[in-house]
């Protein structure tokens, strides 16, 4: 159960602060549990440790390529953002003392970024006018879609630059290639219930575009005979009687 979860952690990460709100508000810890059973999810794997860098949420890997996330409402907003991964699903609880954002993800590869790809993405982010919030400019705040595209995976990590003016639409095009990408996954019923099959090994969810079906395959070189006429042959292998 997730109040299992809290439990347990809160032990280990008292300086995290969804697992610090969370500890003693037992009606959101009920609450939270609640929501993501409605969505089929019962079983969780904690994505933090003691020397984990995240010190905002609380995210649980849920099996087979999902990852469900808690955070306090005051910390992260809801609007979709450029190059910020979107959450398949979400819900807002209010409970006595906090409001908390209850979201389902889809779980990336994290394992190969480097200092360049934190550099790519700032580039990126200047084109759509948004730059990293303070310090925020770190490897593990990135990840790698299925086909190698960067990711921003947390939040509050990007923010508009100075004199940006936010526009309602300005992530449609983004939401539009995320959604493509996972096809069913981001549908109405693309989150399945767990069963005694859901594997937890920590493997990325998988693309569903067809260019990804055929990904590293080489196609078929069509080979087409050779004429045996002199002509085909260079001058220099015709004047000395040489074949091609």
């Amino acid at each position: 159960m997730f109040a299992d979860a809290v439990g347990r952690l809160s032990m280990e990460l008292p300086h995290n602060q969804a697992v610090s709100d969370l500890a003693y508000d037992y009606r959101a810890q009920n609450d939270v549990d609640a929501v993501l059973r409605s969505w089929g999810q019962r079983r969780y794997v904690p994505l933090i440790s003691v020397n984990s860098s995240s010190q905002i949420s609380l995210p649980l890997y849920a099996g087979d390529g999902l990852v469900a996330k808690v955070t306090p409402a005051r910390y992260e907003g809801t609007k979709p953002k450029p190059f910020v991964l979107p959450a398949i699903k979400r819900q807002t609880i209010q409970s006595n003392y906090n409001e908390y954002h209850i979201q389902l993800f889809p779980f990336v590869s994290t394992g190969t970024i480097t200092k360049a790809d934190v550099e790519h993405m700032r580039r990126q982010l200047d084109a759509v006018g948004y730059q990293f919030a303070n310090g925020d400019d770190r490897p593990d705040n990135l990840g790698r879609l299925p086909g190698g595209e960067l990711v921003v995976l947390d939040y509050g990590a990007t923010e508009p630059k100075p004199g940006h003016r936010v526009r309602v639409d300005e992530a449609d095009e983004w939401l539009t290639k995320i959604h493509n990408l996972y096809g069913p996954l981001y549908g109405s019923d693309g989150v399945k219930p767990q069963t005694e099959a859901t594997n937890f090994a920590k493997r990325p969810a998988a693309a569903t575009l067809a260019l990804h079906q055929n990904f590293n395959q080489q196609q078929p070189t069509k080979k087409t005979a050779r004429k045996a006429d002199n002509q085909n042959r260079p001058i220099w292998r015709q004047v000395l009687g040489l074949g091609r």
